[in-house]
């Protein structure tokens, strides 16, 4: 079930693409570039924490994203993460025809926030039995998602997976084999 956390319809990408831009390790987003007569137009979707950390703007009247602002929308992402939502956000920004961004990493840079988006994955009725069923073989569960850590402390606990130490995909790579 997908839930938008801000009002409106955001219109269709006319025109012409121009670019795609790719998720990948580095980059937890993705992106097209399109343009019509008058502008480029780049579409953002990705990781709520990473868009919202590229947002300068909000879709709103006020426009400029203020420090107040921002931190509303981190405590909206964090309170909605916590109650086992995965959340995207979409976001955009507005080129002239004559100065298109040479790369992701241009144009991913003062996008205006559009709204999040939360979907909630139903836990299959069987996933807390099979979690019980491997800790009473005496294996040790651990739990790997690419989810805010929030959510995949609140899914691991539906399941019956100890709240122990969370870790981001970037401080597990940090990890020695030892650890």
């Amino acid at each position: 079930m997908a839930l938008a956390e801000a009002a409106g319809t955001p219109e269709l990408p006319p025109g012409k693409l121009l670019a795609f831009y790719p998720l990948d390790a580095g980059q937890r987003w993705t992106g097209a570039l399109y343009a019509d007569a008058e502008a480029a137009t780049l579409y953002v979707k990705g990781a709520a924490e990473e868009v919202l950390g590229l947002c300068s703007r909000t879709s709103s009247p006020a426009g400029a994203m203020a420090p107040a602002a921002r931190q509303e929308a981190a405590a909206a992402l964090e309170q909605m993460a916590a109650a086992g939502k995965r959340i995207l956000a979409v976001a955009r920004r507005s080129f002239p025809l004559q100065a298109q961004p040479e790369n992701a990493g241009v144009a991913g840079r003062e996008l205006t926030l559009l709204r999040f988006l939360a979907f909630a994955d139903v836990l299959r009725p069987e996933a807390a039995a099979a979690v019980a069923a491997v800790h009473q073989a005496g294996i040790k569960v651990f739990l790997a998602t690419g989810d805010h850590p929030a959510a995949a402390q609140h899914i691991a606990s539906q399941v019956g997976i100890a709240a122990g130490r969370t870790l981001t995909g970037a401080e597990l790579e940090q990890l020695n084999p030892e650890q």
